[in-house]
């Protein structure tokens, strides 16, 4: 090898460190963010079927997805006396905010509604999730509220 063979090979290499450094960071960064995006999407979609669910009046699948909190409270039958079907249209996933440990999120959902003939746009409500047993289920109040309830 010669001299200046040498040399072109110390000028290059800071280059070579630099782009490996890229490339082990980009492989770090993206290997943990793999799981977070894992539970976005398991959830958006765990979100979505109680929203099919609602909106075709399975009570069934939604009493089947709820925690079991609500489960060990309230029957399957009186989960099915309450009122769970709706009038979504355009229902969504707006945003989803994780806790600190990755077992609870809220998912922020809006939906078109009509009520009394008035069409009701872009209404937007938060949905309480915890993961049970490795899998989302959704947080139901026990005593569900209205707004004749205090």
């Amino acid at each position: 090898m010669k001299s200046h063979d040498v040399m072109h090979l110390r000028r290059s290499s800071p280059i070579w460190v630099g782009a490996a450094m890229i490339v082990f960071a980009m492989t770090v960064w993206g290997c943990a963010h793999l799981p977070a995006q894992k539970a976005d999407k398991a959830l958006r979609e765990r979100v979505i079927k109680v929203w099919d669910a609602r909106a075709a009046g399975d009570c069934a699948i939604i009493y089947a997805l709820a925690g079991s909190h609500y489960r060990e409270n309230v029957t399957k039958e009186q989960h099915m006396a309450r009122p769970c079907r709706g009038h979504f249209q355009n229902y969504r996933v707006a945003d989803i905010e994780f806790s600190p440990d990755g077992n609870s999120a809220r998912a922020t959902i809006r939906f078109d509604t009509q009520t009394k003939g008035v069409l009701l746009q872009g209404v937007q409500i938060k949905e309480h999730w915890i993961r049970e047993k490795g899998e989302w289920r959704l947080q139901l109040p026990i005593h569900p509220k209205t707004p004749f309830t205090p």
